[in-house]
This record gives C-alpha cells, sequence and structure tokens, in this order.
C-alpha cells in the first residue's frame, strides 16, 4: 500500500470517526476489502502448465497468475525445482 493510499484511509476514517478515536467503520472495511484469489493452484497444476508451456510466462498464464514471478513463489512453495522450467522448454 502506497503512503497515499494509507493517507486517504486514514482521511475516510477521520470522517466517519465518533469523538476523537478512529473506528473501524463499515466505509472502512469496504475500503480495505481484498479480492479473492481467483483460483486456486496445486503443486500437480503447476507442473502439468510448466509441462505444456515454453517458458515460465506462458505456464503463468495458463494458471492464470499476474506474473512469472507468482510461478516462482509456487514452485518454491512447492518444492518444485526451476529445471522443471528448462524441461518444459526442451
Amino acid at each position: 500500500m502506497h503512503h497515499r493510499e494509507l493517507e486517504r484511509l486514514l482521511r475516510l476514517a477521520g470522517r466517519h470517526a465518533k469523538g476523537d478515536k478512529l473506528e473501524l467503520t463499515p466505509e472502512l472495511v469496504a475500503e480495505l476489502a481484498l479480492p479473492e484469489p481467483a483460483i486456486e493452484v496445486c503443486a500437480a497444476a503447476v507442473s502439468a502448465a510448466l509441462a505444456e508451456s515454453k517458458n515460465a510466462a506462458e505456464a503463468a498464464r495458463r494458471l492464470g497468475l499476474s506474473s512469472r514471478f507468482a510461478l516462482y513463489r509456487l514452485m518454491k512453495k512447492f518444492g518444485l525445482d526451476e529445471g522443471a522450467i528448462k524441461r518444459a522448454s526442451s
């Protein structure tokens, strides 16, 4: 979160505050709501995407991930080595 976003949220909390204390109001909760992940990815899905793709970026797209770096994080989480990408591209 950038400092400008934080400042905006603090101003919003201040507008809806009763007295001299900031509270978590429904308006603030709505602003803080984070989007749910689009999909739940398992190790088998990551392995399959790597096997069917030419490179990490393509595998990430197949999985619906935002970037290849998200794929790398999943690979680390599931204990998949980076050699899987090289094997997938050959």
